[in-house]
């Protein structure tokens, strides 16, 4: 018998994907020209992807927890945590992409 991911599955999944970034405060991606590296950024694209369909499955279990009296209670503070884990999913992307722009100047 299969069983449903709960929130804390798909956390567990995010967490193969983290990497803490070396840098927390960097430059601003968007000052970086896609036309420039056009590889790096499709590994970005394809990484916000990932990032963002993650953040709409976490949703999804979140509305369909908080249907349950027992999940209710603790779907909120799941929901926060998930978010916090997609940030450090982001970040280590951003802060490749910069790395590699910045040891080309």
């Amino acid at each position: 018998m299969s069983e449903m991911p709960t929130v804390r599955t798909h956390l567990m999944l995010l967490a193969d994907l983290l990497d803490e970034p070396r840098a927390l405060v960097g430059p601003d991606a968007e000052m970086c020209s896609a036309a420039d590296r056009p590889v790096e950024w499709a590994e970005l694209t394809t990484g916000w992807s990932c990032v963002v369909g993650a953040a709409r499955t976490i949703q999804a279990r979140h509305a369909e927890d908080s249907q349950d009296d027992v999940l209710v209670m603790c779907c909120d503070a799941a929901r926060e945590a998930a978010v916090g884990e997609l940030r450090w999913v982001w970040a280590p992307l951003v802060n490749k992409f910069i790395e590699a722009v910045e040891s080309d100047a």
